[in-house]
C-alpha cells in the first residue's frame, strides 16, 4: 500500500545532555523532500517551540525528558497531522543518556479523494521512551494509521430503487462468453444497450468478457445487443460470478438479450471494482530477467501510493479493488532497478503491454486509466485467475506467548474445509497458493484444551501489525471470521499460474499437464517474444526442478492440409526444446513431438471460429516427477 515511514533510533554515548531527545524529521511528499512545511511543539498544551524545515526538507529540534509532547505539522497544500512523543516516564528512570529519533514524516495532498481525512484526528506515529535506555515507536498504531488513511467502499442498501422519488441510476457488469463452461468471456466485443430503439449506452468487454456500463436507471424494456461479427452460434450472458447465465441464439447479424428490471437487477452491481495484474521485466543491453521479490506501488492521479504488492519469482504483482474510471500510475523505485534498464510490462497471457517510460519523484511509471482502453483491459483479471497466500501469527493475550502446534483450519463462506496447517513454534502459520475467496474464516482445534489457559486469542499479520485480538471460548473450537477491513492484513493475492505452483508449492508432477497458447508467426516455427516470455517461465521451473523431465507436445489448427500441418507442428516442439536448453533446461529431460490437428479440443471442423481454431492450437507440456 504505502510506504510506511521508517523509524532508526540511534543512541549516543561519550559526555551526553542529561534526558535530552534531539528529533531529526525528513519532511516529504509523494517520495520528495518538502521544504515548505512547518512544526510546533506542544507540551500540556503549550507552545514551547516552532520552526520549519531547511532546504533540505529536514526539521531538527531538542526536548527533555519527564514530558510528553505533541507535534503538529502542516503545509499549504497538505493534510495537517501530527504525532506524539511520550518521554515523561523517561525521566522517572533516571535516564542519563542522549536519545535521538530519527523518522520520515509523509505528508498528503489535502484534496486527495482516496484520503480519509478524519483518520488525521488521531497521531500518524508516536514514540515512547522503551523502559531501559532509548526511544522506540508503536508499530501497531502507524500500522493502523495507515490503514484507516485510504477511504472504505460506502455499502448502500442494495434494496433501494428510488431514492427522493426519483429512478436511481445504477451500474450493471456483465460477462459475455462463447460457452457457459468456459471461465473467461470473450474480449473485445461491443455491448450495446437499447431501450425502445434508442442507444441508452455502450461497452467494450476487456479480456475477461468483462463489460461495465454507469448510470442505468432500474426499469423493464430494455435489449442488451452484440454485433456477430466472428460468427458465434451462442452467446451466454452472466454476472461477474458466472451466475444467472442467460443464453441467446444468433437472431440474423446480432445476439439480443431482452432484459426487464428482475434481469437486469442480477447484472446490478454498484460497488463492482477491478482487479488487475501483471508481470515485470528488467532488461539492460547485457541482461534481462524477472523483476522478482520487489515492490510494485500503485500511485492515484496525485502520486499518493495507495498500495504495494511484491511481485513474485515470475515478476507477476496483482493489485484488486480498482475503482472503474480512476486514473493510476503502476510504478517501482528506480534504485530497486537494474542500472540503465528498461522495466516491461506483460499481462497474465505474457503480452506486451508498456514500459514503465515516465519518470518522476524516484520512479518508474506508467499512466493507467480504469476505463475501455488497450492497456487497461489487458491488465484486468477475474477471480478464477487469482490465488491466494494467507499468513498470521496467533498469541495466546500477548506476544510473549506464541502458540505453536496448533491445528488451523481455512474454511470457505459455506464453512467448507479448504485446507488446514499447523503454526510453528513462533505461533505462524501460511496457506499456500489456495483458489481466491472474497470471504473466509479461520478455525483453530481445542481438543486438548490448550487455549483454555489464555483469555484472548491476538492475531498478527504478515506485516507484524496487530489485526484483532479475540476472546476464548473454554473448551470448544476458535472460529475467527474475517472481515472484508482484515482480509487485506492477512491475504496476499497472486495471479494464477501452474508454473508457479510447481515452484512455490513443489507440487506433484505425475503425469502433470499444462497447456499454453505459445504463439509463432503464421505458418512457421519461429517464436514470438510474447512465447519467449512464456518459455522462459519454464526454463526458471525446470530449471529449479532438476528432476522433473517432460515432454513437449505440439498442436495446430485445421487450417492446411494434414501433412503439412504436423510437419509444422513438430518443427514447433523442436524449436520449443531449444529455447529451453538454450536457457538452462538439460536437454535429457526433454522430449519434442508433433501432432498437428490430430487432437482438436473441438469439433467445429473447419467451421471453427477464429476463437476456436486458436484454442486448437497450443504447446503441451507433460511433467513427470
Amino acid at each position: 500500500m504505502l510506504k510506511q515511514f521508517c523509524l532508526c533510533i540511534l543512541l549516543f554515548f561519550g559526555s551526553p545532555f542529561w534526558g535530552q531527545i534531539n528529533l531529526v524529521g525528513y519532511c516529504k511528499k509523494n517520495n520528495v523532500s518538502l521544504k515548505t512545511a512547518n512544526f510546533q511543539v506542544f507540551s500540556e498544551n503549550s507552545l514551547i517551540a516552532s520552526g520549519r524545515t531547511n532546504a533540505k526538507g529536514v526539521i531538527k529540534f531538542e526536548l527533555q525528558t519527564g514530558k510528553d509532547y505533541t507535534v503538529k505539522l502542516n503545509e499549504p497544500s497538505s493534510i495537517p497531522m501530527f504525532f506524539e512523543v511520550r518521554a515523561k516516564n523517561a525521566s522517572v528512570a533516571g535516564v542519563t543518556t542522549q536519545m535521538k529519533i530519527e523518522t520520515d514524516i509523509p505528508f498528503f495532498y489535502k484534496y486527495d479523494e482516496d484520503i480519509d481525512i478524519k483518520a488525521f484526528d488521531k497521531p500518524f506515529a508516536v514514540f515512547y521512551f522503551d523502559g531501559k535506555d532509548r526511544m522506540t515507536s508503536d508499530t501497531a498504531l502507524s500500522g493502523l494509521f495507515y490503514r484507516n488513511m485510504f477511504k472504505k467502499p460506502i455499502k448502500l442498501n442494495d434494496s433501494l430503487a428510488n431514492v427522493g422519488g426519483s429512478k436511481k441510476l445504477i451500474k450493471i457488469a456483465g460477462v459475455i462468453k462463447s460457452d457457459s463452461k468456459l471461465k473467461n468471456g470473450i474480449g473485445n466485443l461491443k455491448v450495446q444497450l437499447f431501450k425502445e430503439g434508442s442507444l441508452i449506452s455502450s461497452a467494450v468487454t476487456n479480456r475477461n468478457g468483462v463489460f461495465l456500463m454507469k448510470g442505468i436507471e432500474l426499469e423493464s424494456g430494455y435489449e442488451l445487443k452484440i454485433k456477430n461479427d466472428n460468427n458465434y452460434r451462442k452467446l451466454w450472458l452472466s454476472d461477474e460470478d458466472g451466475l444467472s447465465l442467460n443464453e441467446a441464439a444468433a437472431n440474423g447479424s446480432e445476439f439480443v438479450w431482452s432484459l426487464d428490471s428482475n434481469k437486469l437487477s442480477k447484472i446490478w452491481n454498484e460497488y463492482f471494482t477491478y482487479s488487475l495484474g501483471g508481470k515485470l521485466i528488467q532488461s539492460t543491453n547485457t541482461k534481462k530477467e524477472f523483476f522478482s521479490n520487489k515492490t510494485v506501488w500503485l500511485l492515484n492521479k496525485n502520486y499518493t501510493a495507495i498500495k504495494k504488492a511484491k511481485t513474485n519469482v515470475f515478476g507477476a504483482f496483482v493489485f484488486d479493488d480498482i475503482q472503474p474510471g480512476s486514473i493510476y500510475y503502476v510504478s517501482v523505485m528506480n534504485n530497486d532497478c537494474l542500472p540503465m534498464c528498461r522495466i516491461d510490462l506483460l499481462n497474465k497471457d505474457d503480452k506486451f503491454i508498456t514500459v514503465l517510460d515516465t519518470t518522476f519523484n524516484g520512479y518508474s511509471s506508467s499512466k493507467l486509466v480504469a476505463d475501455n482502453n488497450f492497456k487497461f483491459d489487458n491488465l484486468t483479471l477475474n477471480n478464477s485467475e487469482l490465488k491466494m497466500n494467507v499468513k498470521a501469527t496467533l498469541y495466546g493475550d500477548n506476544i510473549k506467548n506464541p502458540i505453536g502446534k496448533l491445528k488451523v483450519l481455512l474454511l470457505n463462506d459455506n464453512y467448507l474445509v479448504i485446507d488446514s496447517t499447523v503454526t510453528d513454534d513462533f505461533g505462524t502459520f501460511k496457506f499456500k497458493y489456495l483458489p481466491f475467496l472474497k470471504k473466509f474464516f479461520l478455525s483453530m482445534e481445542n481438543k486438548e484444551k490448550e487455549l483454555d489457559v489464555f483469555q484472548n486469542i491476538v492475531v498478527y499479520g504478515d506485516d507484524k501489525n496487530l489485526v484483532k485480538v479475540l476472546t476464548v471460548e473454554k473448551s470448544r473450537r476458535f472460529n475467527y471470521k474475517v472481515i472484508s477491513s482484515e482480509m487485506q492484513k492477512l491475504r496476499e493475492i497472486e495471479m494464477e499460474d501452474p508454473w508457479l505452483e510447481i515452484t512455490v508449492k513443489n507440487a506433484k508432477t505425475d503425469k502433470t499437464l499444462i497447456i499454453e497458447n505459445i504463439l509463432f508467426e503464421r505458418n512457421k516455427s519461429s517464436l514470438t517474444p510474447q512465447a519467449m516470455a512464456v518459455l522462459n517461465k519454464v526454463a526458471y521451473t525446470l530449471s529449479q526442478n532438476i528432476k522433473i523431465t517432460v515432454q513437449i507436445i505440439a498442436h495446430t489448427d485445421c487450417i492446411g492440409t494434414e501433412e503439412s500441418n504436423l510437419k509444422l507442428s513438430n518443427a514447433r516442439a523442436t524449436e520449443v526444446k531449444k529455447y529451453l536448453i538454450a536457457n538452462g533446461v538439460l536437454e535429457s529431460n526433454m522430449s519434442s513431438l508433433g501432432l498437428g490437428e490430430s487432437k482438436p479440443l473441438n469439433n467445429c471442423g473447419e467451421n471453427c471460429t477464429e476463437a476456436e481454431h486458436a484454442l486448437n492450437r497450443r504447446v503441451e507440456f507433460i511433467l513427470n516427477k
